[in-house]
């Protein structure tokens, strides 16, 4: 050895081993938001589109219904009223959920469903689901 207790390229590899443990902190110390979204049908057209990484609601095909839509910090509160009644769903920002907490369509099966799980009001004609899940629930029918 002349004197030199590290070379050029070993100081090379250890910045390069630096900058990836770095980057595997910064990926795992601060991860993103899992990703999905609510799709909303009415008799097959869509209707509405919540995005969760964005916190958006877009609507869609405004004439075939009315809606009413209540914010807060943590809930959407959405009326929809169409021809054959209404459904009020809640869309939970915190839990990343959706809901329909109130109807006035027949038997009401499609309130007592499992939160996320694709949501079908068969009277109504509305159909709701989630876009992004490794396994999908299964369907309530009411």
């Amino acid at each position: 050895k002349n004197g030199k207790p590290f070379k050029i390229f070993d100081l090379f590899i250890y910045l390069i081993i630096v900058i990836l443990i770095l980057s595997l902190f910064l990926i795992f110390a601060f991860p993103k938001k899992n990703s999905y979204g609510i799709t909303a049908t009415y008799k097959n057209n869509k209707i509405f589109y919540y995005d969760n990484a964005k916190n958006t609601l877009t609507f869609y095909d405004l004439k075939t219904y009315t809606y009413d839509l209540t914010e807060t910090n943590d809930k959407y509160l959405l009326r929809l009223e169409f021809i054959e009644g209404y459904n009020e769903i809640e869309i939970d920002k915190n839990t990343d959920t959706v809901q329909i907490v109130s109807s006035n369509c027949f038997g009401k099966d499609c309130t007592h469903t499992i939160k996320n799980a694709p949501i079908i009001c068969i009277p109504h004609g509305l159909v709701i689901k989630s876009e992004s899940s490794s396994k999908p629930p299964q369907p309530s029918i009411g």
